[in-house]
């Protein structure tokens, strides 16, 4: 069959289910009596870039994306095509509250490609990733640091893994920035 192993946790008359690896699938089901209620809860897969004003980030979405406005791509990631929630500007920027932003995300959607800003009065980068990672499903697997040191992420990511990378500028055009940051995230 498949390589993917499912594992269960029953917690009272809870039971959790998960499938590894690469389609991730969370399930709860809660006994009935004899019968069961399955509740399917979506995993939310979350690539971020950050970086400081103008580093590129918006010009960078859009061209990872193809979106001009906010809203869900399809897009090639591995070997599966899948529904991305992308937000052009910063979170900071726009004055949008990490939860705003979480009960925006289409539900619809398997991932969101989202920019933040290192350090803003609205909240640092640490306090958005912290808040993403808190949400039920949600996961951060790739962060791309345009232009600051992967040390501005100071919170522990469990599997996520964060990336260095140039701002765009003269010397380095926003499509071979795009194309750096699609290979170090997985899209092909």
């Amino acid at each position: 069959m498949s390589n993917r192993r499912v594992c269960r946790v029953r917690i009272s008359q809870l039971v959790l289910c998960a499938t590894w690896p690469g389609k991730r699938r969370v399930e709860t089901r809660r006994s009935v009596g004899r019968f069961y209620l399955n509740v399917r809860i979506a995993g939310m897969d979350i690539y971020v870039l950050i970086g400081k004003q103008h580093a590129g980030k918006s010009s960078l979405t859009r061209c990872l994306s193809g979106c001009r406005v906010n809203g869900k791509r399809l897009i090639a990631i591995g070997s599966r095509d899948v529904e991305v929630y992308v937000k052009l500007s910063s979170l900071q920027e726009k004055k949008i509250s990490a939860a705003q932003f979480v009960s925006e995300v289409d539900r619809s959607c398997k991932a969101v490609l989202v920019s933040l800003r290192p350090r803003a009065r609205r909240g640092d980068a640490d306090d958005y990733l912290r808040e993403f990672s808190r949400q039920k499903g949600w996961k951060v697997l790739h962060v791309a640091c345009l232009g600051v040191p992967a040390s501005t992420v100071s919170i522990t990511l469990p599997g996520a893994s964060i990336h260095e990378l140039e701002t765009v500028s003269e010397t380095m055009p926003i499509n071979r920035l795009a194309a750096e940051v699609r290979d170090r995230f997985g899209w092909t």
